[in-house]
């Protein structure tokens, strides 16, 4: 199995995070899309954010945004290129958000996710634990009729 190594973006990456970006979304608007309240925020948080790249095998495999928000490191975005799917991509893009988070002396890596995608469980695997599910007002789904928002946590050791 290839090496992942985690960096910040370069200039010449913008292509790929944007190949990756597209395949992920693909996935995802299967089961739901954001609606214009969710776009509004998103445009707004968007100057806040930082973003990682994974690079296996000499290219870019995934890609990570977050932003810092109290005492922790908020997880908005998390993208693999299906073909490195559950090879280990995500984990080692979470892990280096992790190392960020308590370099900073901060408490977690949180995220939010959609219930329906499936995506707790993989996050659970991952370290992270439920703190709270509410239906969301941000998303719309044309394949279930209530969306269910799920806000989780991986705590972090300060160094």
């Amino acid at each position: 199995m290839d090496e992942i190594q985690v960096r910040e973006p370069l200039p010449t990456d913008c292509e790929a995070i944007e190949q990756i970006t597209r395949l992920a979304i693909a996935d995802l608007r299967k089961v739901y899309r954001p609606n214009q309240k969710a776009l509004n925020h998103l445009s707004k948080i968007a100057p806040a954010l930082s973003q990682l790249v994974a690079i296996k095998a000499d290219s870019v495999a995934g890609t990570a945004q977050y932003r810092i928000e109290h005492d922790c490191f908020i997880l908005t975005t998390l993208n693999v290129l299906p073909i490195h799917r559950r090879q280990g991509v995500a984990s080692a893009l979470v892990r280096a958000i992790a190392t960020l988070a308590a370099s900073a002396g901060s408490r977690c890596v949180a995220l939010y996710t959609v219930k329906e995608t499936g995506n707790v469980d993989i996050f659970e695997r991952m370290g992270f634990r439920v703190v709270q599910e509410n239906e969301t007002d941000f998303f719309e789904s044309e394949a279930c009729d209530v969306l269910t928002e799920v806000y989780m946590e991986h705590a972090v050791r300060v160094t």
